[in-house]
C-alpha cells in the first residue's frame, strides 16, 4: 500500500493493497521476518532472524537473494529494522542489540 510522507495510506479507507512478493514462513527453518524498505527498483530489502539480510527480487517473482548472511559472516545479529540510503547502494540495518550496520552494496 502506498503512503504518504506522514505514513498515511495514499487514497484513505480506498487505499489499494498491492501484493508483490509471498516469502516462505518460519516453518523454512531459516527466516523470521522483520521490517523491510524498497529499493528505487522497487526490490524490498528485508531483515531476518537470527541475521539475515535478504534481497527480494520483486520483478523476477519474489526470487530471493542473501545479501548477508549473519551466521556465516557475524555482520548482523537480531536485525530489526533496514532502510535504503539515498542512491540506494548502501543500506542501514539496525539489530536489537541497538546497533546499526552499514551494508555497502
Amino acid at each position: 500500500m502506498r503512503v504518504d510522507g506522514e505514513g498515511f495510506p495514499v487514497g484513505g479507507a480506498k487505499a489499494k493493497v498491492e501484493i508483490v512478493a509471498t516469502l516462505p514462513g518460519f516453518e523454512d527453518g531459516a527466516h523470521l521476518w522483520d521490517d523491510f524498505d524498497f529499493d528505487g527498483e522497487g526490490n524490498a530489502y528485508v531483515t531476518a532472524h537470527p541475521g539475515s539480510l535478504i534481497k527480494v527480487l520483486v520483478g523476477k517473482g519474489g526470487k530471493l537473494e542473501t545479501v548477508v548472511n549473519g551466521e556465516v559472516d557475524g555482520k548482523l545479529t537480531a536485525p530489526t529494522a533496514v532502510v535504503v540510503g539515498k542512491g540506494g547502494r548502501v543500506l542501514y540495518v539496525t539489530s536489537m542489540a541497538g546497533v546499526v550496520v552499514k551494508v555497502e552494496l
